[in-house]
């Protein structure tokens, strides 16, 4: 592998042509010393002039990541042509026909390429784009955390899927959003898109969250759409084994689209039972031909269907009483509010009624304080003679003045005032009879 194919052994030529295209790269020298931990490490955003200025330091540098490009088998298969509209934001834009995704702004990973003993470039990369840099450092490597971040939206991958690429991303926290109904030429693997959102506000709220609209699990108004109540009764009895297949035959496609659409996330089949489902409800092939395609009896077919239906059902039961539960929470949030305010207006209403008797009770008690016959009993009796002698006595206005008391005006006078205020009505006691002594 290292004889020349078009230049002579040793010709200055190739080797100047392998030093400017980075092909001479070599193995990445393997890890013979300790390292910290990968939270106390740092990830560095590298000046693409600085790399390229010819410097020395820089020139060795690149080789470095060349060499750890190679080792990650690191492929660029685009051949130096770009087709149109391939971008993340378009193909998501035309998938669900959302004009406004397209404004949002993206930061694609494109590669990543590390050593093989090293990992989370990725939580480092996220962290910088949530917060604001410091200050601009050396040219030819900056901290991602002093380095200041631009106006991003969300994070985008677009991969070849594989079952540990996407455990992978799924672990660092991207959703998948849309998988390609072709298979890519060179691989042979369908690609797939997953996002993540950076602003927390829209990652905590989930009702106006965009994300949500394109990666969402089933909800109890699909449910409804796809199934009835007594679709539900029917998968239920097949579940228990007392009713046949053939009872529940035409739910199968519909289960099989939710499953498949992703709808299901809890839901886990094995190769046979996802083969199964394939063949009843997609390509709805009878299930007297399904033993030679998994090359098993038939009770083992109904069997493995059975199973089936079983773990949809307990998937589908899932969302109903999820629904339930959030329902019932709402109504246990507003009805204590209603039933509060009810009784709060029925008290209010009470004490506004009361305060309108107590002063029409005072009025009625002072407009009775004034009449002829409660004055009355406050009257100074006597004769007239006496009143005229006594005011005739002295010339001037006297301060005393004595008047013989008549027979009446002797008695004891009881003024007698009408217990007309409910307030100052007291309660009578009744006597209690006299028990004798023994």
């Amino acid at each position: 592998m290292k004889e020349p194919i078009r230049y002579a052994e040793g010709d200055l030529v190739e080797a100047w042509l392998n030093r400017l295209l980075c092909l001479d790269t070599t193995e990445v020298e393997k890890i013979s010393c300790g390292n910290p931990l990968p939270e106390r490490c740092n990830l560095y955003y590298v000046n693409r002039d600085t790399l390229f200025s010819s410097n020395k330091t820089s020139e060795e540098f690149l080789l470095k990541i060349m060499n750890v490009y190679t080792s990650s088998d690191y492929k660029e298969i685009k051949k130096n042509k770009s087709e149109n509209n391939d971008s993340i934001s378009w193909t998501i834009a035309q998938k669900f026909q959302d004009d406004e995704f397209a404004e949002r702004s993206e930061a694609r990973i494109v590669r990543i390429a590390t050593h093989p003993d090293y990992q989370r470039a990725v939580n480092q990369m996220e962290q910088k784009y949530r917060s604001q840099g410091r200050t601009r450092l050396p040219p030819l490597l900056t901290k991602l955390s002093e380095r200041r971040p631009a106006s991003i939206d969300y994070f985008s991958i677009s991969y070849d899927l594989t079952s540990e690429l996407l455990k992978f991303w799924q672990s660092c926290g991207f959703l998948p959003v849309y998988l390609g109904q072709t298979q890519n030429a060179l691989t042979g693997e369908n690609s797939c898109i997953m996002l993540k959102i950076l602003n927390e506000e829209e990652k905590r709220d989930d009702e106006s969250s965009w994300l949500k609209a394109f990666h969402q699990e089933l909800t109890i108004e699909e449910l409804n759409h796809f199934f009835t109540l007594h679709d539900m009764k029917r998968l239920k009895k097949y579940s228990s084994k007392l009713v046949d297949f053939s009872l529940i035959m035409d739910l199968i496609p519909d289960i099989a689209k939710l499953y498949f659409s992703g709808k299901m996330p809890d839901v886990l089949l094995s190769d046979v039972q996802q083969n199964l489902l394939v063949s009843v409800g997609l390509q709805r092939k009878p299930v007297g031909n399904l033993e030679a395609e998994v090359n098993k009896p038939s009770t083992q077919v109904m069997a493995l269907l059975n199973k089936v239906a079983v773990k949809c059902y307990q998937s589908l039961t899932a969302v109903i009483e999820e629904a339930m539960r959030e329902e019932l929470s709402q109504q246990g949030k507003t009805t204590p509010n209603l039933k509060y305010q009810k009784l709060e207006q029925e008290l209010s209403n009470a004490v506004a009624a009361h305060e309108k008797s107590q002063k029409a009770a005072k009025k009625q008690f002072k407009s009775q304080m004034l009449t002829e016959d409660i004055l009355a009993q406050y009257k100074i009796k006597g004769r007239e003679e006496d009143w005229n002698m006594a005011l005739s006595a002295t010339g001037r206005v006297p301060n005393i003045i004595s008047v013989k008391r008549t027979e009446d005006n002797s008695k004891k006078r009881k003024i007698t005032i009408p217990d007309t205020d409910p307030a100052a009505v007291s309660k009578k006691k009744k006597k209690k009879p006299k028990v004798p002594k023994n």
